[in-house]
């Protein structure tokens, strides 16, 4: 089978690539919106020149 860009199949093995490659899981996908809002503020810190972790408390993560 050849895959070729924009084809279902290219995009639901680039979808499952990027799930397994996540390094965590940020909760279900009705927070997806509040996520991005984080994101963009977090970046928005990093290019106006202040540390994000200055801003962020760090959380200790638990081993599953």
């Amino acid at each position: 089978m050849t895959l070729r860009p924009g084809s279902p199949n290219r995009a639901s093995m680039c979808r499952n690539r990027v799930a397994a490659e996540a390094p965590a899981v940020l909760g279900p996908l009705d927070r997806a919106r509040q996520l991005e809002e984080v994101a963009d503020f977090v970046i928005g810190l990093a290019f106006g020149g202040t540390d994000p972790n200055s801003a962020i408390p760090r959380v200790p993560s638990v081993a599953a």
